[in-house]
């Protein structure tokens, strides 16, 4: 399939499924903004194998991104992670797209330490 672009915003998603988007090779925008979204919800490696210009998780219910396990495997240029829960923002979280990473929002969260 050669979708480029997959826009889920605007649901009640709370829990992605592993391997949710295993074939998607061509996607390169994935908007999840304004859903329901936890860190519980959200599997090591959610991301796997995409390689993405552009992620959406803003304005969801993500607390904490498990050490960056959810962007192993993948290649992603922008994320947006804000209006979250996140009270804690760690370099290493982001250490699995240090080669292709360009934008990082992590506004309007509850951040107090950034280390």
């Amino acid at each position: 399939m050669s979708l480029e672009l997959l826009d889920l915003s605007g649901n009640a998603i709370g829990t992605l499924e592993l391997g949710a988007f295993d074939g998607l090779r061509s996607l390169r925008r994935l908007f999840l903004h304004y859903n329901r979204l936890t860190a519980l919800g959200i599997p090591a490696s959610a991301f796997r194998g995409l390689s993405l210009a552009e992620l959406r998780l803003d304005s969801n219910r993500i607390d904490n991104l498990a050490g960056g396990s959810v962007f192993v495997d993948s290649e992603i240029v922008s994320v947006n992670l804000d209006g979250n829960e996140l009270s804690r923002i760690n370099a290493t979280t982001f250490r699995a797209l240090q080669r292709t990473l360009r934008s990082l929002s992590v506004c309007n969260n509850r951040a107090q330490v950034f280390s």
